[in-house]
């Protein structure tokens, strides 16, 4: 792990980092393998392909939205259309983006880990 690129993605967050270092380490868990690139504006989580992505809020202050949070979004072949997702956007045919806020651990739960895991499964075995 790059901690060096690490910290700077959450230089203006740093209390969302401990929040990423939990989805990374549930992650770890179920994926040995996996391993995540620190980009400019994003975290992909790749095995070996990416398949999970985590940003940062490109505005603050969005009304409804926690004052803190992350952006986590997956990759599947179908949309899924659900209350705790804020977008779901087809860039291609057959491939759905979803998006998710997450502003603390009790929302790293069953049903988000079931998603991602989804979108692991369809990745790797594309």
């Amino acid at each position: 792990m790059d901690q060096e690129k690490l910290d700077l993605f959450f230089a203006k967050k740093p209390q969302l980092k401990s929040l990423f270092l939990t989805l990374d380490g549930m992650l770890r868990q179920r994926y040995g393998s996996l391993f995540f690139k620190v980009q400019k504006s994003q975290i992909s989580f790749c095995d070996p392909r990416p398949f999970c992505w985590v940003w940062l809020p490109i505005r603050d202050g969005i009304k409804g939205r926690p004052e803190e949070y992350l952006v986590v979004s997956f990759g599947l072949d179908h949309e899924i259309r659900h209350s705790r997702l804020i977008e779901a956007v087809e860039p291609y045919p057959g491939r759905w983006t979803h998006h998710t806020i997450v502003s603390k651990e009790t929302e790293l739960d069953e049903e988000l880990m079931g998603w991602i895991l989804e979108a692991h499964e369809w990745m790797v075995n594309k």
